[in-house]
């Protein structure tokens, strides 16, 4: 008790230091939002229920399946991912904090620094404080936060050479979101690297040993969904592994995602930012360690160039195992992670040099100004893209109550054509990647639209697909189509054009 106490007393200040500027980053989140995800799962009735623990043994994230049982203890206060939401996003940031501060301690070792670091503190919340985690908040924060901070503590035990406890937590962490083991590998491999870049045997083995304990723990985490479907405990897989299409298509298909992510990170930061930055950082390095020590750091160099590839390269890893391409900013916050390793190796280097490490103190108040930007940014759009979902939906209620007022009929079925040309945000919001924006409109999802004037409204409106073939309403939806919304577009909700009642249908053209 006296230890943990001491512990205590030694992180207060640090630990408030973080959890404030998280808070005051991701404070805008604290109000009413929702996803398309959150609103289809509360319209039928899956947030009240009890956890399945088949569902969780399927998908691999075994140790959600106990924060789930959590949440069901909150929901009993009426708190869960649809009402609420603040006091999860609250309880996310407080974890958050606790596993900067853990990172801090780690590092600070590493380094040996005998005072507190304002810069590696900074370069440490860059982790925490990106526009993908950020993404994190909007599906409320805290089960992801509690999957990073495993992640964390698996890293910090394995570091210390406790490796059943690092390999049981980095299981745990997996466990959670399967990107989080990345994560315990990048903060492994950088302190490994940081403390014996002048032995090479040495870093080779920590290496190695980081790479086994990592790997063995996702693989087992892989074995067992695949064991349970054989001895019928489940039905199916849900995170599927194993590649179907050509390896050509599945290469062409992770370079894509490697440049939409590093060079472009999905539209949310200046092009080449990221690359720009390492590049810099490499070089800069890189050349301090050639004029202090001439040739013979050579070798230094050419390793600190492997493990700065490797910190941009590794969060790419699931990719040639996941059976399906597609992953949204919170599974590749790993990147932000590698890129924060980058620039923590690159003050580790420099601090001591005094011209440079003041260079570098500049450098970094401007990464971090544009990081905390970017993510402010797009939260801002979770907000106005939300703001307007409601406005739309207010608008359409208002429709049909005059519909309903005028006519004696009251709808009960909405037809539901979207348009071939659906807008994936508002003209308002702005960042506009087709398929990777969290902030996207919750009309862009079919199972979003019609249940969010039920959830608004308390109504039961039953929504039909006026685009499905084959059925025998087909031909004559189709001559809907032809003769009100045929050759139109929209940039914005106009109800005169878009909403067709007739008896106790209403047609909706989604723009």
């Amino acid at each position: 008790m006296k230890n943990i106490y001491e512990n205590i007393c030694k992180n207060k200040i640090l630990y408030l230091i973080n959890a404030v500027a998280l808070f005051g980053t991701y404070m805008i989140t604290m109000n009413f939002q929702i996803t398309s995800d959150v609103l289809y799962s509360e319209m039928i009735g899956e947030i009240a229920k009890a956890p399945s623990l088949s569902e969780h043994l399927a998908s691999g994230r075994y140790t959600n399946y106990l924060i789930s049982w959590f949440y069901r203890f909150l929901n009993l206060f009426g708190i869960n991912k649809m009402h609420h939401q603040w006091v999860l996003q609250f309880m996310g940031i407080l974890v958050y904090a606790i596993a900067a501060c853990v990172l801090y301690r780690m590092f600070e070792k590493a380094l040996k620094l005998d005072k507190y670091s304002v810069i590696l503190n900074v370069l440490i919340l860059i982790c925490f404080i990106n526009p993908f985690i950020a993404e994190t908040y909007v599906y409320v924060a805290f089960d992801w936060a509690v999957g990073i901070l495993l992640a964390v503590l698996s890293a910090k035990h394995i570091v210390d050479r406790k490796y059943v406890r690092g390999w049981i937590v980095a299981f745990l962490a997996v466990s959670t979101y399967q990107c989080n083991i990345i994560m315990t590998l990048l903060f492994c491999v950088t302190i490994a690297f940081i403390e014996n870049h002048l032995k090479f045997l040495e870093l080779i083995k920590r290496v190695l040993i980081s790479g086994i304990m990592t790997l063995s723990a996702a693989v087992v985490n892989i074995l067992i969904p695949k064991i349970c479907l054989v001895l019928h405990i489940t039905d199916e897989i849900v995170k599927q592994t194993g590649v179907k299409d050509e390896w050509s298509l599945r290469l062409q298909w992770i370079s894509d995602i490697i440049r939409l992510c590093i060079i472009k990170a999905y539209g949310m930061l200046p092009n080449y930012f990221i690359p720009i930055i390492v590049v810099v950082v490499f070089f800069v390095v890189s050349f301090v360690l050639l004029i202090k020590n001439g040739w013979k750091k050579m070798w230094s160099i050419l390793m600190w160039g492997l493990v700065a590839a490797g910190c941009m390269m590794v969060p790419f890893a699931p990719c040639f195992v996941s059976t399906t391409i597609g992953f949204p900013q919170r599974t590749l916050t790993p990147v932000f992670m590698g890129f924060s390793m980058i620039l923590i190796c690159g003050y580790a280097f420099l601090k001591d040099t005094k011209y440079l490490s003041k260079v570098f103190v500049v450098g970094t108040v401007w990464v971090a100004g544009i990081m905390l930007y970017s993510t402010q940014t797009g939260l801002q759009d979770c907000y106005i893209a939300n703001a307007i979902d409601f406005y739309e939906a207010q608008e359409i209620e208002e429709a049909i109550d005059d519909y309903e007022t005028q006519s004696g009929n009251e709808i009960t079925d909405i037809v539901v054509h979207r348009m071939g040309s659906i807008h994936y945000a508002y003209k308002e919001q702005h960042y506009e990647n087709v398929y990777t924006l969290y902030a996207h409109r919750l009309y862009y999802d079919a199972w979003a639209d019609v249940n969010l004037l039920n959830y608004m409204f308390g109504k039961n409106y039953h929504r039909i697909n006026m685009d499905e073939q084959y059925t025998d309403n087909t031909e004559y939806y189709q001559s809907l189509i032809q003769q009100y919304w045929e050759g139109k577009s929209w940039s914005h909700l106009d109800t005169e054009e878009q909403l067709v009642f007739d008896g106790n249908t209403m047609y909706w053209a989604l723009y």
